[in-house]
Protein backbone atom coordinates (compact mmCIF):
# COMPACT_ATOMS: atom_id res chain seq x y z
CA UNK A 1 0.00 0.00 0.00
CA UNK A 2 1.10 3.62 -0.61
CA UNK A 3 1.57 5.73 2.53
CA UNK A 4 1.86 9.50 2.91
CA UNK A 5 4.88 10.88 1.07
CA UNK A 6 4.57 8.36 -1.74
CA UNK A 7 6.40 5.55 0.04
CA UNK A 8 5.33 2.00 -0.69
CA UNK A 9 4.72 0.29 2.65
CA UNK A 10 5.00 -3.50 3.06
CA UNK A 11 3.53 -5.33 6.01
CA UNK A 12 5.43 -8.61 6.31
CA UNK A 13 5.07 -11.63 8.54
CA UNK A 14 8.39 -11.97 10.45
CA UNK A 15 7.94 -15.74 10.46
CA UNK A 16 8.62 -15.67 6.71
CA UNK A 17 11.83 -13.63 6.69
CA UNK A 18 13.44 -15.01 9.84
CA UNK A 19 14.33 -18.20 7.96
CA UNK A 20 16.33 -16.27 5.37
CA UNK A 21 20.10 -16.17 6.03
CA UNK A 22 21.59 -12.89 7.21
CA UNK A 23 22.68 -10.86 10.21
CA UNK A 24 19.99 -10.62 12.84
CA UNK A 25 21.05 -7.92 15.34
CA UNK A 26 19.90 -4.29 15.63
CA UNK A 27 21.23 -2.02 12.86
CA UNK A 28 22.63 -4.83 10.66
CA UNK A 29 19.23 -6.46 10.95
CA UNK A 30 17.51 -3.35 9.53
CA UNK A 31 20.08 -3.17 6.71
CA UNK A 32 19.55 -6.86 5.96
CA UNK A 33 15.76 -6.46 5.74
CA UNK A 34 16.15 -3.39 3.50
CA UNK A 35 18.48 -5.38 1.21
CA UNK A 36 15.96 -8.22 1.01
CA UNK A 37 13.28 -5.71 0.05
CA UNK A 38 15.44 -4.22 -2.71
CA UNK A 39 15.75 -7.68 -4.22
CA UNK A 40 11.98 -8.28 -3.97
CA UNK A 41 12.40 -11.13 -1.50
CA UNK A 42 9.88 -9.87 1.08
CA UNK A 43 6.30 -10.88 0.30
CA UNK A 44 3.72 -8.39 1.49
CA UNK A 45 0.95 -9.49 3.83
CA UNK A 46 -2.68 -9.03 2.90
CA UNK A 47 -3.96 -5.57 3.90
CA UNK A 48 -7.63 -4.99 3.16
CA UNK A 49 -9.77 -1.84 3.05
CA UNK A 50 -10.62 0.30 6.08
CA UNK A 51 -14.31 -0.79 6.34
CA UNK A 52 -13.23 -4.43 6.40
CA UNK A 53 -10.52 -3.69 8.97
CA UNK A 54 -13.08 -2.03 11.24
CA UNK A 55 -15.47 -4.96 10.80
CA UNK A 56 -12.62 -7.38 11.56
CA UNK A 57 -11.72 -5.54 14.77
CA UNK A 58 -15.36 -5.63 15.90
CA UNK A 59 -15.74 -9.34 15.09
CA UNK A 60 -12.53 -10.24 16.91
CA UNK A 61 -13.55 -8.16 19.93
CA UNK A 62 -16.86 -10.03 19.96
CA UNK A 63 -15.06 -13.39 19.90
CA UNK A 64 -12.67 -12.35 22.70
CA UNK A 65 -15.55 -11.10 24.82
CA UNK A 66 -17.38 -14.37 24.26
CA UNK A 67 -14.38 -16.20 25.69
CA UNK A 68 -14.47 -13.92 28.72
CA UNK A 69 -18.15 -14.75 29.25
CA UNK A 70 -17.29 -18.45 29.24
CA UNK A 71 -14.54 -17.90 31.82
CA UNK A 72 -16.86 -16.11 34.24
CA UNK A 73 -19.54 -18.76 33.80
CA UNK A 74 -17.01 -21.49 34.56
CA UNK A 75 -16.03 -19.72 37.77
CA UNK A 76 -19.65 -19.74 38.91
CA UNK A 77 -19.94 -23.43 38.03
CA UNK A 78 -16.77 -24.22 40.01
CA UNK A 79 -18.05 -22.47 43.14
CA UNK A 80 -21.36 -24.34 42.96
CA UNK A 81 -19.67 -27.70 42.43
CA UNK A 82 -17.31 -27.37 45.38
CA UNK A 83 -20.28 -26.25 47.48
CA UNK A 84 -22.01 -29.57 46.64
CA UNK A 85 -24.74 -27.79 44.66
CA UNK A 86 -25.51 -29.89 41.58
CA UNK A 87 -27.96 -27.50 39.95
CA UNK A 88 -26.09 -27.63 36.65
CA UNK A 89 -26.80 -31.36 36.40
CA UNK A 90 -30.55 -30.69 36.17
CA UNK A 91 -30.78 -27.24 34.58
CA UNK A 92 -29.25 -26.70 31.14
CA UNK A 93 -28.59 -22.98 31.66
CA UNK A 94 -28.40 -21.45 35.14
CA UNK A 95 -27.76 -17.97 33.74
CA UNK A 96 -31.08 -17.48 31.96
CA UNK A 97 -34.79 -17.99 32.71
CA UNK A 98 -35.66 -20.52 35.40
CA UNK A 99 -32.03 -21.35 36.00
CA UNK A 100 -31.29 -17.74 36.89
CA UNK A 101 -34.28 -17.62 39.24
CA UNK A 102 -33.10 -20.75 41.05
CA UNK A 103 -29.57 -19.37 41.28
CA UNK A 104 -30.91 -16.13 42.77
CA UNK A 105 -32.60 -18.17 45.51
CA UNK A 106 -29.19 -19.48 46.52
CA UNK A 107 -27.60 -16.04 46.37
CA UNK A 108 -30.31 -14.42 48.49
CA UNK A 109 -29.65 -16.90 51.29
CA UNK A 110 -33.34 -17.44 51.97
CA UNK A 111 -34.95 -20.66 53.13
CA UNK A 112 -35.75 -22.77 50.06
CA UNK A 113 -38.70 -25.17 50.04
CA UNK A 114 -40.55 -27.19 47.44
CA UNK A 115 -43.19 -24.54 46.72
CA UNK A 116 -40.61 -21.82 46.12
CA UNK A 117 -38.62 -24.08 43.77
CA UNK A 118 -41.75 -25.09 41.85
CA UNK A 119 -42.71 -21.43 41.39
CA UNK A 120 -39.36 -20.74 39.69
CA UNK A 121 -39.61 -23.64 37.25
CA UNK A 122 -41.20 -23.41 33.81
CA UNK A 123 -43.36 -26.18 32.42
CA UNK A 124 -40.78 -27.50 29.92
CA UNK A 125 -38.24 -28.59 32.54
CA UNK A 126 -37.76 -32.37 32.52
CA UNK A 127 -36.91 -32.82 36.19
CA UNK A 128 -39.29 -32.60 39.13
CA UNK A 129 -39.20 -29.90 41.85
CA UNK A 130 -38.09 -32.60 44.32
CA UNK A 131 -35.01 -33.38 42.21
CA UNK A 132 -34.16 -29.69 41.82
CA UNK A 133 -34.55 -29.07 45.55
CA UNK A 134 -32.25 -32.00 46.33
CA UNK A 135 -29.67 -30.69 43.84
CA UNK A 136 -29.69 -27.32 45.64
CA UNK A 137 -29.03 -28.93 49.01
CA UNK A 138 -25.47 -27.70 49.45
CA UNK A 139 -23.64 -25.10 51.45
CA UNK A 140 -22.78 -21.65 50.10
CA UNK A 141 -20.75 -19.51 52.46
CA UNK A 142 -21.19 -15.74 52.62
CA UNK A 143 -17.92 -15.35 50.74
CA UNK A 144 -19.09 -17.75 48.01
CA UNK A 145 -22.31 -15.76 47.58
CA UNK A 146 -20.38 -12.55 47.25
CA UNK A 147 -17.99 -14.07 44.71
CA UNK A 148 -20.87 -15.40 42.60
CA UNK A 149 -22.63 -12.04 42.83
CA UNK A 150 -19.50 -10.34 41.46
CA UNK A 151 -19.20 -12.85 38.62
CA UNK A 152 -22.88 -12.40 37.75
CA UNK A 153 -22.51 -8.61 37.67
CA UNK A 154 -19.58 -9.01 35.27
CA UNK A 155 -21.62 -11.38 33.10
CA UNK A 156 -24.52 -8.94 32.92
CA UNK A 157 -22.10 -6.20 31.84
CA UNK A 158 -20.56 -8.43 29.18
CA UNK A 159 -23.97 -9.41 27.82
CA UNK A 160 -24.89 -5.76 27.48
CA UNK A 161 -21.65 -4.97 25.64
CA UNK A 162 -22.08 -8.01 23.40
CA UNK A 163 -25.52 -6.76 22.40
CA UNK A 164 -23.93 -3.40 21.50
CA UNK A 165 -21.28 -5.22 19.44
CA UNK A 166 -23.99 -7.18 17.61
CA UNK A 167 -25.65 -3.89 16.63
CA UNK A 168 -22.32 -2.38 15.53
CA UNK A 169 -21.38 -5.42 13.44
CA UNK A 170 -24.85 -5.41 11.86
CA UNK A 171 -24.30 -1.81 10.74
CA UNK A 172 -20.81 -2.59 9.42
CA UNK A 173 -22.16 -5.54 7.41
CA UNK A 174 -24.87 -3.53 5.62
CA UNK A 175 -22.61 -2.53 2.66
CA UNK A 176 -21.92 -6.25 2.12
CA UNK A 177 -25.49 -7.46 2.62
CA UNK A 178 -25.76 -9.33 -0.71
CA UNK A 179 -22.52 -11.26 -0.06
CA UNK A 180 -23.51 -11.81 3.57
CA UNK A 181 -26.80 -13.45 2.55
CA UNK A 182 -25.21 -15.44 -0.28
CA UNK A 183 -22.61 -16.96 2.04
CA UNK A 184 -25.39 -18.23 4.31
CA UNK A 185 -26.70 -20.40 1.48
CA UNK A 186 -23.59 -22.58 1.88
CA UNK A 187 -24.36 -25.61 4.08
CA UNK A 188 -22.97 -25.10 7.58
CA UNK A 189 -22.39 -21.34 7.24
CA UNK A 190 -24.41 -19.47 9.88
CA UNK A 191 -24.92 -15.72 10.22
CA UNK A 192 -21.98 -15.48 12.62
CA UNK A 193 -19.70 -17.54 10.34
CA UNK A 194 -20.67 -15.49 7.28
CA UNK A 195 -19.78 -12.30 9.15
CA UNK A 196 -16.39 -13.72 10.17
CA UNK A 197 -15.61 -14.78 6.59
CA UNK A 198 -16.28 -11.27 5.29
CA UNK A 199 -14.36 -9.69 8.18
CA UNK A 200 -11.27 -11.83 7.63
CA UNK A 201 -11.19 -12.35 3.85
CA UNK A 202 -12.87 -9.14 2.72
CA UNK A 203 -15.58 -8.47 0.17
CA UNK A 204 -13.63 -10.12 -2.67
CA UNK A 205 -10.71 -12.50 -3.18
CA UNK A 206 -8.65 -10.44 -5.62
CA UNK A 207 -5.65 -10.53 -3.29
CA UNK A 208 -5.42 -14.32 -3.70
CA UNK A 209 -4.28 -15.72 -7.03
CA UNK A 210 -6.03 -19.07 -6.66
CA UNK A 211 -8.28 -20.92 -4.23
CA UNK A 212 -5.18 -22.78 -3.05
CA UNK A 213 -3.55 -19.51 -2.00
CA UNK A 214 -6.65 -18.61 0.02
CA UNK A 215 -6.75 -22.05 1.65
CA UNK A 216 -3.08 -21.74 2.61
CA UNK A 217 -3.58 -18.22 4.00
CA UNK A 218 -6.53 -19.51 6.00
CA UNK A 219 -4.40 -22.25 7.55
CA UNK A 220 -6.48 -25.03 6.02
CA UNK A 221 -3.89 -26.45 3.63
CA UNK A 222 -2.12 -29.56 5.01
CA UNK A 223 1.64 -29.69 4.69
CA UNK A 224 3.53 -32.19 2.54
CA UNK A 225 5.84 -34.45 4.54
CA UNK A 226 7.41 -36.94 2.13
CA UNK A 227 10.82 -38.57 2.41
CA UNK A 228 12.35 -41.59 0.63
CA UNK A 229 9.05 -42.42 -0.98
CA UNK A 230 7.22 -42.47 2.35
CA UNK A 231 4.38 -40.00 2.88
CA UNK A 232 3.79 -39.05 6.50
CA UNK A 233 0.89 -37.17 8.00
CA UNK A 234 1.45 -33.41 8.09
CA UNK A 235 -0.65 -30.86 9.94
CA UNK A 236 -2.20 -27.72 8.56
CA UNK A 237 -0.34 -24.42 8.52
CA UNK A 238 -0.75 -21.64 11.10
CA UNK A 239 -2.77 -19.29 8.89
CA UNK A 240 -5.57 -17.04 10.05
CA UNK A 241 -6.82 -18.62 13.26
CA UNK A 242 -10.11 -16.71 13.25
CA UNK A 243 -11.04 -17.79 9.73
CA UNK A 244 -9.75 -21.32 10.31
CA UNK A 245 -11.94 -21.77 13.39
CA UNK A 246 -14.99 -20.41 11.56
CA UNK A 247 -14.47 -22.69 8.56
CA UNK A 248 -13.95 -25.78 10.71
CA UNK A 249 -17.16 -24.91 12.61
CA UNK A 250 -18.99 -24.54 9.28
CA UNK A 251 -17.65 -27.90 8.07
CA UNK A 252 -18.83 -29.65 11.24
CA UNK A 253 -22.23 -28.00 10.86
CA UNK A 254 -22.49 -29.14 7.25
CA UNK A 255 -21.52 -32.65 8.29
CA UNK A 256 -24.37 -32.79 10.82
CA UNK A 257 -26.85 -31.74 8.13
Amino acid sequence: MIAEGGFRMILCNPRIIKTMPGRKTDRPDAEWIADLNRHGMIPSSYVTTLPIIELRESARAQKAMGHDVTKYKNRVHNILQRSNIKLTSYVSDIFEGSGRKLLNLLLNGEVINLDIVAACMHGRMKHSPEQILLAMDGRLSANDRQLIDIQMAMLDSFQKRLAELDTLIGEQLKPFLELYLRLQTIPGVSERTAGIIIAEVGADTKAFETVNHLASWSGLAPGNNESAGMVKRAGVTHGNKYLKTAMVTAAMGAKRK
